[in-house]
Formats: C-alpha cells, sequence, structure tokens
C-alpha cells in the first residue's frame, strides 16, 4: 500500500492493513504526508504539514510468512491513541517500521511503534529520524520485542540536533525472551 499526501494525512478512528495470512509473504506499507514542495509551503493555511494519526492504526502483520514493513515519511508525524505494528505470530519474521520526520516525531496517549514476534520470528528494526525532535509522552511506546525464540529487532533514534523527550509512563525498548 503506498498512500501519498500533498498537505496534511489525518486519520482519525481509522485503520490501515497488510497481512500476509498463513504462509504469505506480507505487503509493506508506505505513507507520504507533507509532500508539498518547499516553494509552497509557506502559503498553507495554518503550515499543517505530515501526518497525524487519533485512535488509528497502521499494521503489516503475519504468522508464518514474513510481515512487511511500515515505512511513514513527512514533514511532521504525530500519533495519539494509536499504533504502527509490524508483528508476526507464528515462525516468520516481524517486518521493520521507519518513521523519518523533517520537523517533528511526537507520540502521545498511550501511541505506540511495535515491531514483534510472539512466535519463533525475529522481531522487526524501528528507525525513528527527526529534524527537530521526537517526543514520546503520557504511555506511549517504541519498542521491538519478541516473545518466544527469535531474536528481538535493533531500535535506531537519529535525531542528530532534535531534542527527545520522553515523558512519564513512556519509553523505548528492544528485548527478547
Amino acid at each position: 500500500i503506498t498512500l501519498t499526501v500533498f498537505d496534511l494525512l489525518s486519520m482519525t478512528d481509522a485503520s490501515l492493513s497488510t497481512d500476509s495470512g498463513v504462509n504469505g509473504q506480507g505487503g509493506s506499507i508506505l505513507v507520504q504526508g507533507g509532500a508539498t514542495p518547499a516553494s509552497n509551503a509557506s502559503s498553507k493555511v495554518g503550515g499543517s504539514l505530515g501526518v497525524a494519526l487519533e485512535d488509528s492504526f497502521i499494521t503489516a502483520s503475519g504468522r508464518n510468512g514474513t510481515a512487511g514493513s511500515v515505512e511513514i515519511v513527512s514533514q511532521s508525524i504525530s500519533a495519539e491513541n494509536s499504533a504502527i505494528q509490524a508483528s508476526t505470530s507464528g515462525s516468520g519474521n516481524a517486518g521493520s517500521s521507519a518513521l523519518s520526520a523533517i520537523d517533528s516525531i511526537l507520540f502521545d496517549n498511550n501511541s505506540q511503534v511495535e515491531s514483534e514476534t510472539t512466535g519463533a520470528g525475529n522481531a522487526g528494526n524501528i528507525t525513528l529520524s527527526a529534524g527537530v525532535a521526537i517526543g514520546v509522552d503520557n504511555g506511549a511506546t517504541i519498542q521491538t520485542n519478541t516473545f518466544a525464540s527469535g531474536n528481538g529487532g535493533q531500535l535506531n533514534v537519529d535525531a542528530p540536533s532534535a531534542q527527545l523527550s520522553i515523558g512519564p509512563r513512556s519509553g523505548l525498548g528492544a528485548g527478547s525472551n
């Protein structure tokens, strides 16, 4: 699934998903938001460019086949009470998730970015990249885990000149059982 918008992609109470079925290869999800050329960005009312999720889910899942990946590329990314997941429940490997924002990535109110397996497969990697700020607050979590015999994935945060803020009951994590 590829979804490209030129201003603001706002998902409220919505779902975007792929599934590998029992043994197939899962499809990947690419969301590109706020793709307005820089020359036109200043003319937008309110300056809202990006991807905003509220009570929504973006999932790439699988069972014995490999799950697809999730990639979001935008001017800014925000999530409130939402989930971005790449996971498997069987022997397949979980997909990776990559979120890249020119400005900021903000996860709030129990939002989650997860790549995990509950079966024998390996968890995927999660990469966050932002130019201004990355915020994880109010119970939001970003984690890559395996709850069976597979290996956990890597959690990479690329914010060379950005502020990283992790609030109460929130966290970043990578692990394996």
